[in-house]
Formats: C-alpha cells, structure tokens, sequence
C-alpha cells in the first residue's frame, strides 16, 4: 500500500501521513470494538477482525485521496496553509459524510443475516467507517496542516492563481488528456461501447458456482488428510465419523430408526448408551441390539429430557452433494415425529441455505436503502437511479469476471454462497464513495466555470490518479470508465446549481456525461452560495463548451 501511494503522490511524506491517519482509525475502532465486546454488545470473530482491517483502511484512505486532492488545489490559489487546511476541510466534510453515512447504512443491512458471522460483522464494519471517516476530517487536516507544503516534497505545489486562472484545469498532453478529447468528441459511442462491455462481462455471472464447496476442496494442491479419506472411503462407508445425529423422543426412537435405515444414503444406525462400552449400540429392525458374548444384557438407550439420539452412518462422504440430499430427505421424512436433525452435514446445509437467503433478502434491501439515501442527498429521482443501475452493473461485471477466472483459470471447485452478498455490499455500498467523490468535484468545477462539459472533462482527466489510486489501496474491482449522472439540478451534498436554459444532458457513463449540449444562445444559470442561498446571472453570447 505504500507503495501505490508513493506512485500516486509521487511523494516520500504523505504516504506516511495517510496510512497514519488510516492506522489511527483502525487502532481506535479496535479499541471500542473490543471494548464492546467486553460487554457483550457485540459479537467478534477472526473473520470481523479481517475484513474489519481491510475496510476501515482502504477507506480511511480513500477519503484521504479526496482531502488531499482538494488541499494541493487550495495551496496553489491560497498562499496561508491555515486557510487553504480550512478550505479544504469544508469542500471535503460533505461527500466524505455523505459517503461514509451510505457505505455505514450498506453495512448495517447485514443485521438481517441469520448467519451470525454476517450479522456481527455489520455494526462492527460500521464502526470502523465511522471512525475512518472522523480520522479523514481531524488528525489528516492537522498533520496537512502542521507541513504545509512540504508533505508534497519533492513536488510541491507553488502558490500561482495566475497559473491556474489560465490553464482552466485542462491539461493538453497524455494519455488522459487525449482521452478525455475522444469522449467529448464521441460521448455516445464511448458510453454505448462501455455499456456492452460491461452487459459482456456480467454475462460470466451465471456461471459462478456460489453454492458452497465440500470441506475436502478447501485445500488447494496435495492434502495428506483428503488422501487418507479417500483410502478410509474406499474401505468403509463414506461417512464414517461425521454420522447424522437425529434426536426423537424415546417412544419414536423404533420409527426414526426404521426411517434411517430404509433410506439408501444410511449405511447403519446406532443410538447414544451409557450402559455400552462404546457409547453408542446398534440399532436394527428388530431393536436395539447386544453387543458381546451370548447372554450379555441388551443396552439402555440413554434418555435426557425424554429424547434419545440416533447416530446414523452416511454411505457417502459427509461434505459431498449426496450426502446433503439424504439429510434434507431425512428432515422431510421425520419432520411428523418432531426430530432434530443434526451433525457435519446438517451444519454445512444449514449454512448453505442461510447463506443463500441473505443473499436473497439483503441484496435487494441494501439497493433500496442506498437509492433512498441518494435521493435525500441529490434531491434527484433520475440520478440516484443512474449511479445504482452503473454501480450494480459494475458489480454483475466484476462477478462475472470472477466467475471466468475461477473456473477457467484456477479450475475452483466452486465458491461460498456469502460471496456475491460480501462482494455485492464492498463493491456496491463502497463504490458509490466514488460517485459521490466525482459528482461533487465535478458539480463544484460546474459551479466555478459554468461549463458543465469541460467540468465534467477536467474531473474526468484530473481527478483519476486520486480515484484510480483510492481503487487500488481499497482493491476495488472497477469496470466503469467513469459514473453515470448528469450534473444534478440541486443536490444536498454541494453547491445548488441550476441549468443553463436549454441544456439538453445525456448521462449513463463516463462518456455520457460528457455529451452535454448548449443549445442556448443566452446562458442563464444559478450561482450556488456556500449555504445554499441562489441568485441568477446572465451571460450574453454564446454558450461555451
């Protein structure tokens, strides 16, 4: 991670001065995280503390990009590094917040899991946004703020309104530069083009095998254990030593037995007898059977709470398909004598199909919840819309994609079912980080030279190193050139702007959003107050593009 920010910043000392503050948030959102589960509050796992480390500093430091981004602008106009930390605090607060409160929301969506390894790990990733949040918007502006310019060294920014009056933002030369001219040339063409790509790429999603994977398969490459199963399979049934558990009341036990042994999956049924030297004593048709020279006494099943429990041996290996289809027959067939079926199996069925509801349930619900969150803040219907379709689009894309690799590259057995529900909350719920990022620098760049197309070109062509950077650190899978949403005619996370008369905008992609037309003659547009206060200006001549 170092290293991608030394190639981003070209720079020694603010990597250093942006991991701190990532490392800041994550050892205080430890901390409480620790404390609360003290407490009792919450629940913690191994798998909570990993992803919580991940999250909460790809982003700390994806909010970090966007502080920065805008206090290396604020000292080039400003020479006091005071007002420009003070400047860059105020265009940054609002999307951070906006985009921490979704990502915060996204997350919390996981309570309605009924695995408890998901629903733990809900408020928990909550908290460490938060505090990655409150980190990008205290201890950052101070350390910025205690440097000055010298965190940009060797390159650092030199005090020149001049300069940046005349170049207007764009630069002429790279590959950037020459890009950003090909979409506001053919903005139709690229969009069109990049909607297929990705339609292509998220085509590879139903071949994605997320309906879990046999306890043998987890190991990649050679497995003494799997091999010494395999030779115990050969020799004895399949399931030995990961029996199905079924516990009846003692007046069934002879009918839940009888049901095990006519099923072909169950090779041989035992019930649990502290009167046997094994623990356990066969049961067949005619009863429970003695074990021993003649005339030793027949077992007593033992009774707890007035139920016994049958252990019925698997004929096939205890993580494999078959097996799962004799426990799921098996509840169906015992379900009348209200039996509990149990064991290796019935936990990894159980897992499997709880798995698959959340995904079922908290997909669709954490779409809603995000779509409802953009429209408060947009105060848009049709650009709320447009980021989610692009986003999720991106996220059927990077499945997809996934689901080629994992099958004609590596040749995965499969893949957990909690994957597309973790991948769709990270990729989703974190990637509207950076729409709101672009939506805000380029409604903001909207607002200072009412050129709604050569904004949208200068955040396309200016603000990639950040974003593209804030991507690799956090490991986002991005398939979008760019966000859809044309510039909003009011938003509640930066200036309100108004369209000039006439404008006609078009907008799903990165290309899109570049196609903006002027088809007036007279621009009239609003000029946004930093409160949110409105007042009209008229420009005579013709519009610029």
């Amino acid at each position: 991670m170092f290293i991608i920010l030394i190639l981003v910043y070209r720079s020694l000392l603010l990597p250093v001065v942006v991991l701190s503050t990532s490392l800041f948030a994550l050892c205080v959102a430890l901390l409480l995280v620790w404390w609360l589960a003290k407490w009792e509050i919450l629940l913690l796992s191994g798998q909570t503390q990993g992803i919580l480390f991940i999250l909460v500093i790809g982003a700390a430091t994806d909010y970090s990009l966007l502080f920065v981004a805008r206090y290396r602008e604020e000292l080039r106009s400003t020479r006091d590094k005071g007002a420009a930390t003070l400047a860059a605090w105020k265009a940054s607060v609002e999307p951070i917040v906006a985009s921490g409160g979704t990502v915060i929301a996204g997350l919390l969506c996981l309570l309605l899991s009924d695995l408890k390894s998901n629903s733990t790990l809900g408020p928990v990733a909550a908290i460490g946004i938060a505090f990655a949040m409150l980190s990008a918007l205290t201890l950052l502006p101070a350390l910025l703020f205690v440097f000055g310019r010298a965190v940009f060294w060797p390159r650092r920014p030199k005090f020149d309104p001049e300069a940046v009056a005349d170049e207007h933002g764009m630069a002429s030369t790279g590959v950037w530069a020459r890009l950003t001219r090909a979409i506001k040339n053919r903005p139709r063409l690229i969009w069109i083009v990049t909607t297929l790509v990705l339609i292509a790429g998220a085509a590879g999603f139903t071949q994605l095998n997320a309906t879990g994977i046999p306890q043998s398969d987890l190991v990649l490459g050679a497995s003494e254990a799997r091999d010494g199963q395999v030779a115990l399979g050969e020799h004895f049934p399949g399931g030995s030593g990961s029996p199905v558990y079924v516990v009846v009341a003692k007046d069934s036990m002879q009918k839940a037995a009888d049901v095990l042994l006519a099923n072909d999956g169950i090779d041989s049924v035992a019930v649990t007898s502290a009167d046997s030297p094994s623990g356990t004593a066969s049961v067949d048709k005619d009863g429970i059977t003695a074990f021993g020279p003649p005339g030793t006494p027949t077992p007593e099943p033992t009774v707890v709470d007035g139920d016994v429990m049958l252990q019925g041996t698997l004929t096939d290996a205890a993580d494999s398909d078959a097996a799962a289809h004799t426990v799921r027959d098996l509840r169906v067939e015992l379900d009348h004598m209200d039996a509990l079926v149990g064991g290796v199996t019935a936990t990894a069925v159980d897992t499997n199909d709880a798995s698959i509801h959340d995904r079922n349930l908290i997909i669709p619900i954490v779409l809603v919840v995000i779509l409802v969150i953009l429209m408060l803040l947009l105060r848009s219907i049709l650009a709320p819309v447009l980021l989610i379709l692009t986003t999720v689009l991106s996220f059927g894309t990077a499945m997809g994609v996934s689901a080629l690799v994992f099958n004609g590259i590596f040749d995965f057995p499969g893949a957990d079912p909690a994957v597309p529900l973790f991948g769709f909350v990270f990729l989703v719920a974190l990637g509207i980080d950076y729409n709101i990022f672009l939506d805000d620098t380029g409604a903001r760049r909207v607002a200072e030279t009412w050129h709604p197309r050569g904004s949208l070109a200068w955040t396309l062509c200016h603000r990639r190193g950040d974003h593209l950077g804030g991507a690799r650190v956090g490991c986002h899978i991005r398939g979008a050139l760019g966000d859809p949403d044309p510039v909003p005619r009011a938003t509640g996370i930066h200036r309100r702007l108004r369209r000039a008369a006439g404008h006609h905008r078009r907008a799903i992609v990165a290309g899109a959003r570049l196609g903006v037309r002027h088809r007036s003659h007279d621009l009239v547009a609003v000029e946004a107050a930093s409160r949110g206060g409105v007042s009209l200006r008229r420009r005579q001549g013709s519009s610029r593009q």
